[in-house]
């Protein structure tokens, strides 16, 4: 425990768990008391965190859970959303890639060999091309932010976390609901469900999603304006109970996105690039040159879950495949000019198969062991390219090209946890997994600067191994029915891979890997009316996979080590039925301890997309309005400044900001339908989501979270 003791010194370790006491021990005889009233006030939410039901305020992990109401009442429609209400949680963009941070940790290589460092999955099918979350976001049941490593249960790429989206599932009762929605930049949704019993043993629901949008940055090439939104989505579920121990659930998915796609913001520089200044964006943008970018994307999914109750335990399957393409015209400098294009094309098919086996009961001793396997397949075709061409205008010439029929990733992995009460309310956990993975690439490349001639193109036969052990050790006081601590170490990995390096070629790069050291409480106070959790936790993150862009190509490398620690409070207060505060604040000191990158040591700089302090508030009252009700709220989330890079020159700043909502709700009788107005980003202030320059493009780059945006939606439910 050498490690737990340096939380920022002793001082600091007694400070982290000084606070989480000072929590804890006064509310207990308060708990205690209140554990005889009648439950009421906050309302408890299963979830399956930890791959079995279980209530949040009796799970033992630092984690932030929306179930369906909250995810109307604060309107969260996409990540960026989700960020807002979530302590910890940051949101980037690599152009149509999502970055998702959680305490300082995330992985910035979103190339066809990269993994994300954020586990993202809907209904425990994980996703390993970060394209297209945002689409699923539609009819869900809840959705689970669980923070810090997660290498037993989760397995690998989950060194930061990880992000369960639970859909909506068939039910026993016939209904449904319609939702419409218009807004500024011309934007129309629509959202339905509908639940169709057939037996009492066989049940359906689909679902479709739609969402279409101007585009947020102005002046784009032939009058199609960037940033947009064309997007639809539909889902089909059906679940089949043959018999009391045995059920089925089916799930099929499709979604399409098109548009002009995500766009940069650029800033012509002459000269070498400034790295000490972060020159102004205009957020309506610049011209662009011609083509005019787009995008075409699909991501279809078919999933199965089966669980057989054999009375002492029970077994789950989970297994699907989904295909992903996509193709895109990306126009890297964001400005009029035509000689830097990117044209990327994947076409990934996954596999994902887990069975485990779960114990039953309320008894003393719970565990559960389990296999896990993934395979992927992705065909990619990629081009930098100039649209400059004087023979043939309007067609690309492609300057650098990567052609990789043959790209895989898989990974297979056996775990198992378990639990022991040893007195009653105080347990003992411990997990163990190892993880195998493997990835392989075959094509070839071509960075001559004149790929389009066929001269010089590189054969590319290569491939990468690494395996790793990942260890869960907790002790868990459930000292009262209403107030839980918990003390745990957790490790996490993420596989090695290999990069293509201009003028080198592949150069491989090894596994990351991660301690954490985290205590916590959570609590319910005052009759079950005030909600207080907080968390302490000291990270020792080594050879992290840092991404390193330099004209054109992004190279990953194994960086040294960093230090994380870092506090969060979470609280929710509902002194009477019709009044609701919610909050949180989120303290976080990251840096580099040593970290030499092409000869240059950026010991003492921050991790991307951490800032030192994050803070979320909401607060809603019901009033009666005739026989139904009238809900006001107002929701805030502020950040201290963060860099979107590892270097953190003054470009990649990221200056604070605060990001203020507006919702007004009326819901008539009996919840028949309900209509909401709303304004988000009240403050509109510019927020930078990825930012880079390069003297190949002449141009500082940057993409941008949405501007103050309003609208309204009418819900019918039946």
């Amino acid at each position: 425990m050498k490690s737990f003791k340096s939380f920022g010194g002793k001082r600091g370790l007694l400070a982290g768990a000084a606070m989480v006491m000072a929590v804890v021990m006064p509310g207990a005889a308060m708990a205690q008391e209140a554990a005889a009233v009648d439950e009421g006030g906050i309302g408890e939410i299963v979830v399956t965190a930890e791959k079995r039901e279980t209530t949040v305020q009796k799970t033992p992990i630092a984690v932030s859970v929306l179930d369906a109401d909250a995810i109307r009442r604060n309107g969260v429609n996409s990540l960026v959303d989700l960020s807002s209400l979530t302590p910890s949680l940051n949101f980037a963009q690599n152009s149509v890639n999502t970055i998702i941070t959680i305490r300082g940790v995330s992985s910035r290589d979103t190339t066809e060999i990269g993994d994300p460092a954020v586990s993202i999955a809907t209904d425990g099918f994980y996703y390993q091309r970060p394209f297209g979350f945002n689409d699923t976001l539609y009819d869900l049941e809840r959705v689970e932010v669980l923070r810090g490593p997660q290498g037993t249960l989760y397995g690998r790429n989950a060194t930061g976390g990880a992000i369960n989206f639970i859909t909506a599932k068939p039910g026993k009762e016939f209904g449904g609901f319609a939702t419409v929605g218009v807004g500024d930049y011309n934007l129309v949704t629509a959202e339905a469900a509908v639940n169709v019993p057939l037996a009492d043993n066989l049940q359906t629901r689909a679902s479709v999603y739609m969402q279409k949008r101007d585009g947020y940055r102005k002046n784009n090439y032939a009058g199609k304006d960037g940033d947009d939104a064309d997007a639809v989505s539909a889902r089909f579920q059906v679940k089949f109970d043959p018999t009391e121990r045995l059920s089925f659930l089916f799930s099929a998915q499709t979604t399409s996105i098109g548009g002009v796609g995500p766009t940069f913001y650029g800033v012509l520089f002459n000269g070498p690039v400034n790295n000490n200044v972060r020159p102004a964006i205009d957020r309506d943008g610049s011209v662009l040159g011609s083509p005019r970018q787009s995008i075409d994307g699909t991501n279809k999914s078919i999933q199965l879950t089966a669980t057989y109750d054999f009375g002492i335990a029970t077994l789950t399957y989970l297994g699907g495949f989904r295909n992903q393409k996509y193709r895109q015209v990306r126009d890297l400098d964001g400005v009029v000019k035509s000689d830097a294009y990117f044209l990327p094309s994947e076409d990934a098919r996954d596999w994902q198969h887990e069975a485990r086996l779960t114990s039953n009961g309320d008894g003393p001793f719970k565990w559960q062991a389990g296999v896990f396997y993934f395979h992927e397949k992705n065909n990619t075709n990629t081009d930098f390219s100039s649209f400059t061409n004087p023979i043939n205008p309007g067609q690309p010439v492609a300057r650098f090209a990567f052609r990789y029929p043959s790209v895989i990733a898989r990974s297979k992995a056996v775990f198992g946890q378990a639990s022991y009460e040893v007195v009653p309310g105080l347990s003992l956990e411990a997990g163990i997994r190892y993880s195998k993975d493997y990835k392989a690439r075959r094509g070839y490349s071509n960075t001559t600067g004149t790929a389009y001639t066929g001269i010089g193109n590189v054969p590319t036969d290569v491939n990468a191994s690494s395996s790793k052990t990942t260890t869960h050790f907790a002790v868990n006081w459930q000292f009262t029915p209403r107030n839980l601590l918990y003390v745990k170490r957790d490790t996490g990995y993420k596989a090695g891979g290999f990069s293509d390096v201009q003028n080198i070629g592949n150069v491989p790069y090894g596994p990351e890997n991660i301690t954490s050291y985290e205590i916590g409480s959570k609590n319910r106070f005052l009759d079950n009316r005030l909600q207080l959790n907080v968390s302490a936790y000291r990270y020792n993150y080594k050879d992290q996979q840092i991404s390193q862009f330099n004209n054109g190509f992004t190279a990953i490398f194994n960086a040294g080590k960093s230090r994380i620690k870092g506090v969060e409070v979470e609280a929710v207060a509902q002194p009477v039925p019709a009044l609701r505060f919610d909050g949180s604040i989120a303290y976080l000191d990251a840096k580099f301890i040593d970290f030499l990158v092409s000869n240059v040591q950026y010991a003492g700089n921050k991790p991307p997309s951490s800032p030192k302090w994050q803070l979320g508030a909401g607060l809603q009252y019901e009033l009666a309005l005739g026989d139904g009700t009238l809900t006001p709220r107002v929701q805030t989330h502020y950040e201290s400044e963060s860099y979107l890079a590892f270097t953190n020159f003054e470009r990649e700043r990221n200056r604070k900001f605060s990001r203020t909502d507006l919702m007004l709700t009326y819901n008539a009788p009996d919840n028949r339908w309900s209509l909401q107005g709303y304004v988000r980003n009240l403050e509109n202030k510019i927020v930078i989501t990825a930012a880079s320059a390069s003297g190949l493009f002449g141009a500082y780059t940057y993409q941008l979270a949405p501007p103050r945006t309003y609208g309204a939606r009418l819900t019918y439910n039946f």
